[in-house]
């Protein structure tokens, strides 16, 4: 598998994804089954997960700021 030979995932992270897609190819692709419960039609985010996510004060986030010009914004 690519992923392993990259150094992206061990063969046993790779094989536990591979367990996950098989099992979710079974479950949800083959039985054409809907994956998600009934309810999700009418499901609404509560009025608080709109604010945005403040991010750490780190020397990373700074710099990541400063290269994609967003210095100031949200802060």
């Amino acid at each position: 598998m690519a992923a392993v030979e990259q150094g992206r995932f061990s063969p046993a992270e790779a094989e536990a994804v591979r367990a996950l897609a098989d099992a979710a190819g079974r479950d949800f692709i083959e039985s054409a089954s809907w994956p998600l419960d009934e309810g999700w039609d009418s499901w609404m985010p509560d009025a608080d997960m709109d604010a945005p996510l403040a991010l750490p004060a780190t020397a990373y986030i700074d710099a990541a700021r400063r290269r994609s010009g967003s210095v100031g914004e949200n802060d």
